[in-house]
């Protein structure tokens, strides 16, 4: 397993604890591919929001066998408990308005957005269904950060509706 933790500032060249967000996700990788130039294309599968508690560089770490290479850290995370929806129709009701209101996103359907509410149409869990909308949806970073920091599952649906709903006045505007 690894801990994905993003940056505050992508210009630190080599981040600190105090550069990182302190909610990350824990995950498995699942894929990687090498392409030229060096580049990887990781591939991972999040299973659990954590909380980064420290990170060590390697120095910190009593078994010589265990150091880590420059830029490299062993982060101390501590699982984030998320608070369910309470009942069947609730969740259904989250699941149904967030779902009517990527449909009102995609007014103008491709394609690919019509694959996509197809996808999330098959979804029946509100958690699995804001984390596949915030994957595909274009929207800024920090928006993504604020949904992984809400540990309430109803909270999370009810802000990423908030923010879809704003996202849709925009392109009502623009057009």
């Amino acid at each position: 397993e690894i801990f994905l933790v993003c940056q505050k500032n992508i210009e630190a060249d080599v981040p600190g604890i105090d550069d990182m967000y302190e909610i990350g996700t824990i995950a498995k990788i699942v894929q990687v591919d090498t392409h030229e130039k060096g580049l990887l294309r990781v591939v991972v599968n999040g299973i659990k929001t954590a909380h980064l508690e420290c990170l060590m560089d390697g120095s910190d770490l009593a078994d010589a066998s265990e150091k880590l290479p420059a830029g490299y850290y062993h982060a101390v995370v501590t699982p984030i408990a998320e608070e369910e929806i309470a009942s069947e129709h609730e969740e259904e009701a989250c699941r149904r308005n967030l779902l009517q209101l990527v449909e009102n996103l995609f007014s103008r359907e491709s394609d690919k957005e019509a694959r996509l509410l197809i996808h999330l149409t098959a979804i029946s869990s509100v958690k699995e269904l804001i984390y596949e909308i915030a994957q595909h949806i274009n929207m800024p970073f920090r928006n993504k950060q604020q949904l992984l920091e809400e540990s309430n599952i109803e909270k999370r649906a009810s802000l990423l509706g908030k923010m879809l709903s704003d996202e849709i006045e925009i392109i009502k505007v623009r057009y």
